[in-house]
């Protein structure tokens, strides 16, 4: 390491290493929406590396470069010398001890925090597993092979030393995750109490919806089917429409209520890797004050014999398969979602039709765009969704349609170009927003093609954007009027 990559300064550095499903997206997203409460309080949160705006997967992804260290220490000296930095990324806790010293010699008369949540081990093996087949670092099929369950990576007594050697003198604060134990039972009051005993926790952005939802075994078993199925799912190129296919099923499951287990190993796997782990466990709550629920391990995390059972019977099943139903009806959609570039993750549902001749979409009397959206969308300091559509109505009919949005009467808006806003604060986990739209016919007979078809409305462009204010007086629904469009080739539900 060349001295041009030592920082000047001695700070505070405060480093979140994890652990995974420990609350780290959740903390990283409140991180880059509070960017600047943190910085009134001294608190700088480097750029460099952030992935998709939340941890610094970045930064450690090639093994921590020279030029990485570079970067990191030219941004970190553009701050006051008094400033305290702050980075966080799960996968620390893991990194290997080269890169451990890599970066602790980067900075020599740094103060270190080192700040780490962890979970049961019994219970973070399996939802651990389950993040990994929803991020395709491993295939959903691999569920039902042999799971390790001692692993070396979630001995967090030996992961606290590990620190200790390379950060000597470091403050290491070591916290059980158990929402019951949390101020406000929220990670993120927790994480800013440690950062700022002056930070005043209302002043803290907080998402009222959940940041990071997990798979359950139930989208796991369809992905485990589709992949068996149609094998290049899994391949590089495909790796969008695999990512959008977990989010449609993510999204079924919040719109048929259907509840789902993230427990797969069996009371006696569950019981030998307790047994395991319950040494260096103990080790953690007598040196680090971890809590002694850590070694009590009284939570049922296992998949008990009548839930083993539940897994065959009529009642899931029925349940799965309306959950596959959901994806594959809306899957193709995704070319819908990537032409337009809509942050949704599937359009049209229900009253639909296409006219193939033409190329065109055509709605009846009541339609339904439904779909799930981004998370970059609730970032501060946005607001609204906005909502603009751009068509034409059928002969004879009414120029007028009503627009509910999740049941409840949003307005009345000729579609032919219109936009509307919806608060984000309705919009509240699992993200879920459905258009339920009504159109009205003139007459008796109108709507109808001389086939039978409905052509009450043909929706030619729709948008969906996430604003920080109401339009100004005069603006058009769409920015750049181009060329008309229709969806395209979209299997929809009749």
């Amino acid at each position: 390491m060349t001295a041009g990559a030592v920082l000047k300064y001695p700070r505070q550095f405060f480093l979140h290493i994890g652990s995974d499903k420990a609350g780290s997206t959740a903390l990283q997203a409140h991180l880059a929406a509070n960017r600047e409460l943190l910085l009134q309080h001294g608190i700088y949160v480097p750029l460099i590396g952030r992935a998709a705006g939340l941890g610094h997967h970045g930064l450690f992804f090639q093994n921590f470069t020279l030029e990485n260290a570079h970067n990191l220490v030219a941004e970190i000296d553009t701050q006051p010398a008094g400033d305290s930095v702050l980075m966080s990324w799960e996968g620390i806790h893991v990194l290997n001890e080269e890169i451990l010293s890599r970066f602790a010699s980067m900075f020599p008369r740094c103060n270190f925090h080192i700040i780490f949540y962890i979970r049961e081990q019994a219970e973070l093996i399996q939802t651990g597993f389950l993040q990994q087949i929803k991020s395709h670092e491993r295939c959903a099929a691999e569920l039902f092979n042999t799971i390790d369950t001692q692993p070396a990576t979630r001995n967090f007594y030996e992961t606290a030393k590990k620190f200790e050697r390379h950060f000597p003198g470091c403050q290491l604060d070591i916290t059980l995750y158990d929402r019951d134990e949390f101020p406000r039972k929220n990670i993120v009051y927790h994480f800013f109490s440690i950062l700022s005993e002056n930070l005043n926790l209302d002043d803290i952005a907080i998402f009222d919806s959940e940041i990071n939802p997990s798979l359950g075994i139930e989208e796991v078993r369809i992905l485990a089917s589709i992949e068996e199925h149609y094998p290049e799912i899994n391949a590089p190129v495909n790796a969008w429409k695999r990512y959008r296919l977990v989010e449609l099923l993510l999204v079924g499951r919040g719109v048929h209520d259907s509840r789902h287990s993230s427990y797969f190993l069996s009371e006696a796997q569950v019981e030998e890797c307790r047994k395991y782990f319950l040494r260096s466990n103990t080790a953690l709550t007598d040196e680090y004050g971890v809590s002694e629920k850590l070694i009590e391990a009284n939570k049922p995390v296992w998949n008990g014999e009548a839930q083993q059972s539940a897994l065959g019977c009529p009642i899931t099943q029925a349940k799965e398969a309306e959950l596959l139903r959901f994806a594959s009806v809306n899957y193709m959609n995704l070319a819908l979602c990537k032409r337009y570039d809509i942050p949704m993750a599937a359009l049209l549902d229900k009253g639909w039709s296409r006219d193939s001749a033409r190329d065109q979409w055509w709605a009846g009397s009541q339609c339904i765009l439904r779909g799930a959206i981004n998370l970059e969308c609730f970032t501060p300091p946005k607001r609204y969704l906005r909502f603009a559509l751009a068509g034409e109505y059928g002969e004879d009919i009414h120029e007028l349609s009503t627009v509910l949005i999740n049941g409840k009467v949003q307005g009345e808006y000729n579609l032919t170009a219109c936009a509307f806003l919806l608060p984000l604060e309705r919009v509240t986990y699992p993200y879920i927003i459905e258009l339920d739209i009504r159109h009205y016919a003139a007459k008796s007979g109108a709507g109808l093609s001389a086939t039978g078809m409905p052509r009450y409305y043909n929706l030619q462009r729709f948008q969906c954007t996430a604003v920080i204010q109401p339009d100004p007086p005069g603006r058009p629904p769409f920015a750049k009027k181009g060329p008309k469009r229709s969806p395209g080739s979209v299997p929809v539900q009749q």
